[in-house]
């Protein structure tokens, strides 16, 4: 993978994966030369004539749940430029999510917002700049999905999407409210018991870490907290999430 076209943080560098691993150090859906080379090479694929599809995994940005501060991404150059024709002056943006990140009221409101869609009436500025950054980003992946479906359908081929569950889907960037309507088929990765990247309790494991890390709550009340914006069965004790991973019951929560 080109260093160039790796994603920026809310710091200004550019920020490696999971582990510093290749296969989850993301790259920038806004970077033009990037997504000629990526539809250029599925083309050419394509032409082979020998598969009658694409599943479509990683189309999204690297998850905030472990570190969301630093992993907040992209800042580069090409996400400057696409913000701007939007409306939006990604410098201004990133002091404000600066700011928030500077109290522990503000770090709360962030993983709140990163969850959800965050869409409230009642928004501090710094949270309005940050629901617009999520859903930019949102935008984002959703542009280059919808490049990729385009020249698949063209040439016959069918689509499926790989997305993170319901809940942390926001937080990678992905709205599957508009997914929902693109391809032909979605697989969510609602794996209630897989401690590793995409699974429901090592990511879940890992907010709650970065909470503890950044003292925002208190031990004993971080995984209620996080329980209630969730609405996930979270347990107590960060050892059994770790262990045994979610209920059942958490299944029903996300197919809901």
């Amino acid at each position: 993978m080109k260093t160039a076209y790796q994603v920026v943080g809310l710091s200004g560098r550019r920020v490696a994966g999971h582990l510093n691993m290749p296969e989850f150090t993301f790259m920038c859906p806004n970077n033009p030369d990037l997504n000629g080379e990526l539809l250029a090479h599925l083309e050419k694929i394509i032409k082979r004539g020998i598969f009658d599809g694409i599943f479509l995994d990683r189309m999204r940005f690297l998850a905030l749940s472990n570190d969301p501060v630093n992993n907040l991404s992209c800042f580069c150059s090409h996400c400057r430029a696409q913000a701007q024709a939007d409306g939006l002056d990604l410098s201004d943006i990133q002091n404000q999510i600066k700011h928030m990140l500077t109290s522990n009221k503000g770090m709360l409101q962030f993983i709140e917002m990163i969850l959800s869609s965050g869409k409230s009436e009642d928004l501090t500025p710094p949270q309005i700049a940050l629901g617009k950054f999520l859903d930019f980003r949102a935008e984002s992946i959703t542009c280059i999905v919808r490049q990729t479906e385009k020249l698949a359908h063209d040439y016959g081929w069918k689509v499926g999407l790989d997305c993170f569950s319901p809940t942390l889907a926001y937080l990678v960037g992905q709205d599957l409210t508009i997914l929902d309507g693109i391809g032909d088929w979605i697989k969510t990765m609602t794996y209630l018991h897989k401690f590793a990247p995409a699974g429901l309790p090592f990511e879940l494991n890992g907010l709650l870490e970065s909470i503890k890390r950044n003292k925002a709550l208190g031990v004993d009340s971080m995984s209620k907290w996080l329980s209630q914006i969730t609405g996930l069965p979270i347990p107590n004790k960060q050892e059994i999430l770790i262990k045994n991973g979610l209920s059942s019951s958490a299944l029903e929560e996300e197919l809901s």
